[in-house]
């Protein structure tokens, strides 16, 4: 409070600006979240303009994460923003408890900015440019957040935490429909291929692999981080995991490779890979 109070006794015509901030049903008297620059009044506007009462935070969400991870750790889990209001409010807040409150700063300011400089820039199309970058380049390299900006699946929480068990393995992570692991939790890519699939298929609620069934054979499929791997139940899931093999839509070890970069970041989408492999599947089986 003491460095806004200096703040605005050398830049009092900013007073209204950090008021009507502070009012803000998002921020509650704490602005720690803003810089106290002379360019305050701008940024203001733009998150008024924003952070609306009944906005779109899933909109929000997608578009914030186009200019950086803005996530904040909770001990072993990520939190990133959802439909609550509670969730925003405790980004914007800083604490002792939680780590990276500057990734939120920094992507924040950048899609104010952003904001503030095109007039005619909407959340929306922030998340359309984004995409246009992909169709204009199908191979250029997609991270996670990628996936988290595209598919729904990948939004599907409650509280807005996520586990990465391995961080060298950005692909294989956690959504978690609660604070613990105790709650319901899926592999986010597993969950994003069974709704992008018109195959049916079984997705258990705690961290299981995406049961694939057709016949008698019976196939799970889990995601890790170069692709997704397949495992056989019984004699007739082999058989079918050993013609797909034979075709080359799987590696003999039975993994169906993501193309990746060098960097190890995935050249194709992963989703689309996913759901034409299950494509392949069902057609390797009705022969």
């Amino acid at each position: 409070m003491g460095s806004t109070i200096v703040f605005i006794q050398h830049n009092s015509i900013l007073h209204d600006t950090i008021c009507r901030l502070e009012d803000h049903h998002l921020l509650q008297g704490c602005i720690t979240i803003f810089k106290l620059l002379p360019d305050l009044n701008d940024y203001a506007d733009s998150f008024h303009n924003t952070f609306t009462v009944g906005c779109d935070y899933d909109s929000i969400s997608q578009a914030l994460l186009t200019f950086g991870d803005y996530s904040q750790k909770h001990d072993w889990r990520r939190r990133f923003g959802n439909q609550n209001n509670s969730v925003w409010r405790e980004l914007f807040t800083p604490s002792q408890r939680r780590g990276d409150f500057h990734n939120t700063q920094n992507a924040l300011y950048f899609m104010l900015g952003h904001l503030h400089n095109l007039p005619a820039s909407t959340v929306d199309s922030i998340i359309n440019s984004y995409f246009a970058l992909f169709t204009a380049n199908p191979a250029k390299e997609k991270d996670w957040r990628y996936y988290f900006i595209k598919y729904t699946g990948f939004r599907k929480n409650e509280d807005g935490f996520y586990y990465w068990q391995d961080t060298t393995k950005p692909y294989q992570c956690i959504m978690m429909r609660r604070s613990t692991l105790g709650g319901f939790h899926w592999s986010p890519f597993l969950f994003s291929l069974k709704k992008a699939s018109t195959t049916l298929m079984n997705l258990e609620n705690y961290g299981a692999p995406l049961i694939y069934v057709k016949g008698n054979a019976t196939v799970k499929i889990f995601n890790q981080n170069d692709g997704f791997r397949l495992e056989a139940l019984g004699l007739d899931g082999q058989a079918l995991l050993d013609d797909a093999a034979k075709a080359g839509y799987i590696t003999s070890s039975f993994v169906c490779m993501v193309k990746q970069a060098l960097t190890g970041v995935d050249e194709e989408d992963r989703i689309d890979k996913g759901v034409d492999l299950i494509h392949s599947l069902n057609t390797l089986h009705d022969k």
